[in-house]
Parts: C-alpha cells; structure tokens; sequence
C-alpha cells in the first residue's frame, strides 16, 4: 500500500485533469457539428487529428520535462491549458479551433507524462505498479462521470462544459501551488540532479537505439488495438449482427461490466504487479484479452458478453500497469519522460482499431466474426514483443557484463 501520504494531492490533481478533459471529450463533437456548424470531415479532422498530433509531439513532450523537470513542465502544461479554455469558447474558425484543440491536447499529453514522470520519482519501485494503478482508476472514473455532467451542462448553456474544464484547470493549478515546494524538496533527493543534462542529439540517439524501447512500445500498439477504446469496435460490430435496440442494450451492459471491474478491482490488482512478477502479469493478462475474445466470438446469450466482458476486463486491468513498469525498468533516471513519452505513440492503437474494422466490416473482406480471430493475434503480438524486448534486455546486461 502507498504509505506516501503526500501523493494524494497528486492524484486529486490528476483526478481533476481528466474530469477537465472528460467534460469536453463528449461534449465537443455535438458542439462542432451543431454550434459551429463544421461537417463530419471537419469535425473528424478536427478531433481526431489534433490527438494524432499531440500523440506523436508527445515524444518531444517527454524531452523536454526531462529537461525542465516534470514539476515545472506539469505547472507550464495546466497554465497554458487555462489560456486555451478561455479562448476556444470565442473561436469561431476552422483553424482557430483545429489549432487550440492541438495545444490543447499536447498540454494534456505533457500533463499525463509528467505524472507518471512524478510518480516514478518519488516512489520506490515497488509501490510504483500500484500508483499507475490508481492513476488508471481515476482516468476510468474520470471518463465514466464527466462526460455525463458535460452533456447536462450543455443543454443550460452551449459552452458550460469549456467554462467548467477552465474553472477546473485552475483548481487544478492551485493544488500544484501549494504542494510544489514539498514535491521539489523530496525530488531533490530521491533523484537527484546530476549536472549536465543529456543533450536533444544525445536523447534521440539513446531512444533511437534502444531496441528494448521500440519492442515494448511496439508490443503496447498491438495491445491498444485490442483493449483501447475497445467498446467502439464493439458498437461497430452489434451494429451489423444485432438489432439496433439490441445494440445500444449489450453496449450499455458491457461498458458498465467494463467500467465496474477496472474501477473496483485496478488497485487491488495493480498493487501486486511489480517489477519482480511484471513479464508473468503481461502474459496472464494477454491471455485474459484472448479468453475475453474468444467467448465475444461465440456470445448469443447476455451471460456470455458478460462473462467476455468481465475476462476482458481483467486483461486490461493486468495490462495497464505491467507495460508502464516494462517502460519503467528500461527507462534511464534521466530520461524517464522521455521514455513514457515514445511509450505514448502506443495509443494511437485505440484510434486505429475503429478505423480497421470499421474497413473490414465495410468491405465484407471478412464475416464480422472475424475481427475477434485478428484482435486475438493482436494480443498475442503485443504479449510476443515484450517477451522479446525482457529477452534481449537480458542480452544486453550480459554484454555489459562482460
């Protein structure tokens, strides 16, 4: 159990970031569509392509609060997220809009890496799998409450979910006031400033060549396209063999089961993963992913998407936190955002999944079936590649060794 006390005002503070981003993350697609009167290309290219961007700066995102401290990049990120929010809701323009949401969403990027950068820092080890953890539970909690909020708020006032995302951010940027000092005090010596920092050249040069980086990260893709967002290639799906009620039924059941588990049970988990057990834990968790899939091929019955969805559900919650200590024990001290931030293109998987099966679906190149045969091979690619990624880890120490 984290006996750190000091690191709750962190996680409200996290809590409070996601809330923030959760309100609009419903709310902006009606927003753009309706209010501003954009159409589904625009608003697809607004929203989708400012999280595109912001996944791959996210790479220079985590350089630069390796080099100007996760402190004050988490402190620089909540402040430019506050100016972004008092003026979208004036922005009237394509660009104007397309170009907020992209600092928007890289300010957001900056924040989640340099969380994870703190809690790395000012943990030991063996207590950082259950702090991802509980992070991880309140994003869940976070995206299951806010969006709801958000579209209540709307229907008062149009703009509501921005104004109270801004007035968040500076709740959010006041806590971090008020404990700044005490996090820097204790960084100072848990990881303490070596002198000279690694050089721009020398970082992408390390990041380039650390084969270990690019299997996990790689390993982490394949296991997004599988669990992220997951509940959208499964609306895609209902929607071609059930009927429409029938769809929006077995959705709503499975994104509760799924929201439940991982609220309830992520901690709980989370906290026994740890650097000693984390290359068993990505393996049980893979094959919880795979036995989830295997009864989503099969469910006719409601007890059957039940139980997928509670197998599921366990593989992600194992998941999760196993990849971020996989980045963790690779990651240079100096280089800790860094690494996180490359571990980040991961994500991209949870976009990418509804636009391949939406493909497959629309091109009948497959029954609709099928998709969970190639979600399954995704799963045991992603397992596969850390497998591979801890094997040559193990080359490498040898090497040095000798």
């Amino acid at each position: 159990m984290i006996r750190n006390s000091f690191l709750w005002p962190l996680f409200i503070l996290d809590f409070i970031l996601h809330f923030s981003r959760a309100l609009t993350f419903t709310f902006f697609p009606i927003y753009l569509s309706h209010t501003l009167g954009f159409n589904p290309l625009l608003t697809g290219y607004a929203l989708g392509g400012s999280l595109v961007t912001a996944t791959l700066v996210g790479v220079y995102c985590g350089i630069l609060i390796d080099r100007f401290t996760p402190l004050r990049s988490l402190l620089l990120a909540i402040v430019v997220s506050v100016l972004v929010y008092s003026v979208l809701p004036a922005s009237r323009q394509f660009a104007q809009v397309f170009l907020l949401l992209v600092i928007i969403e890289v300010a957001f990027t900056t924040m989640h890496l340099s969380v994870k950068s703190l809690l790395t820092g000012l943990l030991p080890s063996g207590q950082r799998g259950a702090a991802y953890s509980i992070s991880y539970t309140l994003i869940n909690i976070a995206f299951c409450s806010a969006p709801i909020l958000g579209i209540t708020l709307s229907h008062f006032a149009i703009r509501a979910p921005m104004w109270l995302s801004g007035a968040l951010s500076v709740v959010s940027l006041l806590i971090l006031l008020a404990v700044y000092r005490r996090y820097r005090a204790h960084l100072r010596i848990t990881r303490p400033q070596s002198g000279q920092k690694t050089g721009l050249r020398q970082t992408f040069k390390v990041l380039a060549s650390d084969n270990r980086l690019q299997l996990f990260t790689l390993g982490g893709l394949f296991s997004a396209l599988v669990y992220a967002r997951f509940a959208t290639y499964l609306s895609q799906y209902l929607g071609y063999v059930v009927s429409e009620s029938e769809a929006l039924r077995l959705i709503t059941l499975i994104v509760s089961i799924n929201a439940a588990t991982v609220i309830l049970l992520q901690y709980v988990i989370g906290k026994r993963i740890t650097h000693k057990n984390m290359v068993f834990s990505v393996m049980i968790g893979s094959g919880l992913l795979v036995s989830g899939l295997l009864f989503y091929q099969v469910s006719e019955l409601t007890i059957f998407w039940i139980i997928a969805t509670v197998l599921f559900s366990l593989g992600e919650v194992i998941i999760v936190p196993s990849e971020f200590l996989f980045i963790d024990a690779i990651a240079r001290e100096d280089m800790k955002g860094a690494y996180f931030g490359v571990q980040n293109i991961s994500m991209l998987g949870g976009g990418a999944n509804a636009i391949l099966f939406g493909y497959l679906l629309d091109s009948h190149l497959a029954r609709p079936a099928a998709i969970f045969y190639f979600l399954m091979v995704f799963a045991v690619l992603g397992c596969a590649l850390y497998l591979i990624g801890i094997r040559q880890k193990r080359a490498v120490a040898v090497v040095d060794e000798s």
